[in-house]
């Protein structure tokens, strides 16, 4: 894996503000791709059938980024003569020059994600950068929720712009189960002490002050 994705591609994306999951070709075989923006990295061989499902989600709208090559053999005994043709063409289709002037057209890469904002905006914006910062972004029907944390051994301070339409913030306390407001629309000063992290819940229903829920304790286990 450190092989195919180089000491820069995850750096690139986590410093531009954005979060990532890995995908194989199995899962993209099953269950499809679920995502706006779907990185290739340095990737050889590949099934056709799965290359084809990529090319289908790249028409269909999905942005494509190939870092470094792109697939040009499939894999296996008997595939690889009968398939790998097939592959090559389809790589020639989906990065050729004129693919990037496409609305839905797929894009080839090998530099940092900075470059490219214009698809997507970052799952958090963070001003001034402050790599020891990190996030995890989950999103449900009616909320948008961020871990952050501090990585740091110093105290950071930071604006921090979020990828949500939910209009109203409140800071969570997982620890005593109590919420605060945090103020409205997606941009949040933040204080963050030493190796400090906090949860964060965006919603179009968030509560006007601080809010006390009923918490039930129990005995700890030995």
């Amino acid at each position: 894996m450190p092989e195919l994705l180089g000491p820069e591609l995850v750096p690139a994306i986590l410093d531009a503000g954005y979060n990532f999951d890995f995908i194989d070709s199995a899962a993209i075989d099953r269950v499809g791709i679920h995502y706006a923006v779907l990185v290739i990295p340095n990737i050889e061989r590949l099934p056709l059938a799965t290359w084809r499902r990529i090319a289908d989600y790249a028409r269909g709208g999905g942005v494509v980024l190939a870092t470094q090559s792109l697939p040009s053999r499939a894999p296996g005994f008997l595939e690889s003569p009968r398939d790998t043709a097939a592959i090559r063409e389809l790589s020639r289709e989906l990065f050729a020059p004129d693919a990037k002037k496409r609305k839905a057209g797929p894009r080839n890469t090998s530099t940092s994600a900075r470059r490219s904002p214009e698809f997507l905006k970052p799952d958090v914006a963070i001003e001034p950068a402050t790599p020891e910062v990190g996030f995890i972004h989950r999103r449900l029907p009616e909320a948008d929720i961020y871990f952050i944390a501090n990585t740091a051994i110093a105290r950071t301070n930071f604006t921090a712009t979020f990828r949500t339409e939910k209009r109203g913030a409140e800071w969570w306390d997982p620890f005593s189960g109590t919420s605060s407001r945090a103020g409205s629309g997606p941009v949040l000063k933040v204080a963050l002490a030493p190796y400090e992290s906090r949860v964060v819940v965006f919603t179009d229903h968030a509560q006007p002050g601080k809010v006390q829920p009923t918490v039930t304790y129990f005995d700890p286990i030995d």
